[in-house]
């Protein structure tokens, strides 16, 4: 029965935390050393890798990662999400087109109201944004980020992001935070697709 409970405790835990899909991406499934990768490739991945480890260890900044499609980036980034939710700490792993189709959705009458959902995701002990510059550039999707990230900025708030994109092609006030080194370490992923 305790073994049922704590299944269903952790199903409910990955709904939340929206990783339902995302489970076998963790520290251990993740290859760094593939036979077909260069050297150079395998130190770049080894680097973010353990990285992202003391990240999830220590909780503290933010963690940006950049490179090209099918280079780890997620990978990485759900399994710092999915080691976080092992230690009981609460969080969300969102690709970003999907947390603002998330927002959008509390403007339908039922559910989840704006306000609470929008707090939650700008208080959440550790937001992990995947995919950021995936987006449609709205005004409307450039004020809610800006929101999410200035508020989590000021309350020092554990973040993670991943992005394909250079950070100039962003909003300026968006790109100002993650070019900040005092807050972001910042891991660029400058090797092959190797999915």
């Amino acid at each position: 029965r305790k073994q049922a409970q704590g299944s269903a405790h952790r199903q409910e835990q990955l709904r939340l935390s929206n990783l339902i899909g995302y489970e076998r991406m963790t520290f251990e499934t993740f290859d760094a050393e593939r036979f077909d990768l260069r050297p150079n490739e395998k130190d770049a991945l080894m680097r973010a890798k353990k990285m992202a480890v003391s990240f999830a260890t220590n909780l503290q900044g933010w963690l940006f990662f950049q490179g090209g499609y099918g280079v780890g980036k997620t990978h990485l980034a759900a399994a710092i999400a999915n080691e976080v939710l092992r230690q009981g700490v609460d969080c969300i792993f969102q690709p970003v087109p999907d947390l603002l189709d998330w927002i959008r959705a509390t403007y339908k009458r039922g559910g989840e109201t704006y306000t609470t959902r929008f707090e939650r995701i700008k208080n959440v002990p550790v937001l992990i944004l995947d995919d950021l510059g995936a987006e449609s550039g709205t005004e409307w999707a450039d004020e809610k980020l800006f929101q999410i990230f200035n508020h989590r900025v000021v309350h020092h708030l554990a973040t993670v992001i991943t992005t394909n994109i250079d950070p100039k092609e962003m909003d300026g006030r968006i790109e100002s935070r993650l070019n900040d080194p005092s807050l972001v370490t910042r891991i660029f992923l400058d090797i092959r697709d190797y999915r």
